[in-house]
């Protein structure tokens, strides 16, 4: 009839990450280190359940069994129909699932032997073996796609809208007329286009450039404006902030808005009149803001441009330059040259690079894999990146000095004992922070990625190693600056089309 502390108890609640080999560990707030639970030990836990652990070792490496599952993650189970004797049988597709689920031939719903299904699991049982019945037939396994929509539906992922946000979508304009928006500043004869990947169709932001009188640059950052078209707690802002953000697969996009939104009248397309909010910053030749102004526009994309002709326009290609006018290919230029300026700005404060490969899954019609090819971020693909920074930057500073309530991107200083880790194997292979103080500014940080590019091996063990140090960036309304990227201050203002904070 008494009660105690589970930490005096040695036992912690956490969520479970099982491993294919059988073994998992377990993820608690109250620890720094994961728990390690051995192969046999798992309870039958399903990946990502919530457990009860005990510890059977000290704190210093932490391993344990697990007592208790408190709640289950999984209440669906997607995988392949299988026949057994009379007996029909559902077998997960992803093998952290650690589970098979019997099925009743009542409970088929129209299933036939080797259809992938989606089983609502109604009975779960110690030995992983569970009792079902299935909801869906997802589709056959020749199904084009049909790997990347079993992920989708193991996920629990909204991949469709509901009737009613569609038809609530359907009653939005699609076209802008000026007349309408008396308070947005009309610069449709602006140059203003966009630049974005090959097969984008969600554009949120344009970009436009002017070298002014006294040499400074005057850049027009214009983002989307999806708060004209998506109200607080109407039907479209409650579904967005149920997803999220828009996901990116390799032959799909599950968008956070309807595509009459997000392919439609918010996206930029080029040769419509669209509503933006405008960031004009003009910026002095060490890439420092001299002034800002933050405002409603209406804007006329000029151009939509992608990242390879771009690069083929700054990588002197005579095609690319031959079927592009003189005006473009002058701000092309112009960009460059200001981009440059910003990254040297940044590097100067102690801005970190982290060298990460992307890889980009290339498929043929039928959905199959042909093809996987590591992306290359180039000339243009910085420009963007260096001028959505600077917008981000320029917003936040306006929200602070208006002491107004924000919604902050931030990134915490890296904790001590993982810096301290990292400079145990940084320094066997001839690179050393010093930690004396206890903390390190970031300078310090980026010294040793640079130092570390002359030798690819190391430079890619050492940028892994120190990635892996570092804090995870967040979204939060206090504002405790961004470490990575040396700032006092900084937000998300530049995707509004794809991200709901």
């Amino acid at each position: 009839g008494k009660f105690d502390l589970l930490t005096r108890l040695k036992r912690f609640v956490g969520k479970i990450d099982l491993k294919e080999a059988g073994f998992g560990f377990v993820i608690t707030d109250e620890l720094e280190d994961d728990i390690f639970i051995p192969k046999g030990l798992t309870l039958n836990a399903m990946n990502r359940d919530t457990v009860l652990v005990e510890l059977t070792t000290s704190l210093d490496d932490p391993e344990g069994r697990i007592v208790e599952i408190i709640s289950r993650n999984t209440k669906y189970l997607v995988g392949t129909l299988k026949q057994k004797g009379k007996h029909y049988i559902v077998y997960p597709d992803n093998f952290k699932m650690g589970i098979i689920a019997s099925v009743k031939k009542e409970n088929l719903n129209g299933a036939v032997v080797n259809d992938k299904v989606k089983v609502f699991l109604t009975k779960y049982q110690s030995d992983g073996k569970c009792e079902g019945e299935i909801v869906s037939v997802i589709g056959k396994k020749s199904d084009p796609g049909i790997d990347i929509t079993m992920l989708v539906e193991e996920s629990m992922l909204k991949s469709e809208f509901p009737e009613e946000v569609l038809k609530y979508a359907e009653t939005i304009p699609q076209t802008v007329e000026k007349k309408d928006y008396p308070d947005y500043i009309d610069l449709e004869e602006e140059l203003i286009f966009t630049i974005d990947g090959d097969d984008a169709k969600d554009f949120d932001d344009a970009v436009g450039i002017k070298e002014l009188e006294n040499g400074n640059y005057e850049l027009g950052v214009y983002i989307a404006d999806v708060s004209s078209y998506v109200k607080p707690g109407d039907l479209l802002d409650n579904e967005a902030i149920e997803r999220n953000f828009s996901i990116y697969l390799p032959d799909r996009v599950i968008p956070m808005l309807p595509i009459d939104l997000s392919n439609g009248i918010c996206s930029l397309n080029p040769g419509v009149l669209r509503l933006t909010m405008a960031c004009k910053m003009e910026i002095d030749g060490k890439g420092n803001l001299v002034s800002c102004d933050i405002f409603k526009a209406i804007i006329k994309s000029k151009y939509r441009f992608t990242y390879n002709f771009v690069n083929k326009i700054l990588e002197n290609d005579e095609f690319a330059i031959k079927n592009t006018s003189d005006e473009l290919v002058d701000s092309l230029l112009k960009m460059q040259k200001l981009a440059q300026i910003l990254s040297k700005n940044r590097q100067n404060r102690g801005s970190l690079d982290f060298e990460s490969k992307e890889a980009k899954v290339i498929l043929d019609e039928k959905g199959n894999t042909i093809d996987v090819k590591c992306l290359e971020r180039r000339i243009s693909e910085n420009i963007i990146e260096e001028f959505m920074i600077k917008a981000n930057e320029a917003v936040t500073e306006a929200m602070e000095y208006r002491l107004l309530p924000f919604i902050y991107r931030v990134h915490e200083k890296p904790v001590l004992e993982k810096l301290e880790a990292f400079n145990k194997i940084a320094s066997r292979l001839g690179y050393k922070l010093n930690l004396k103080k206890g903390e390190v500014h970031p300078k310090s940080l980026q010294q040793i990625i640079e130092d570390s590019k002359s030798d690819e091996l190391k430079g890619r063990i050492v940028n892994n190693l120190l990635l892996r140090s570092m804090a995870k960036a967040k979204y939060t309304t206090e504002n405790i600056g961004h470490f990575a990227l040396s700032l006092d201050s900084y937000c998300h203002f530049t995707s509004p089309i794809r991200r709901f904070p």
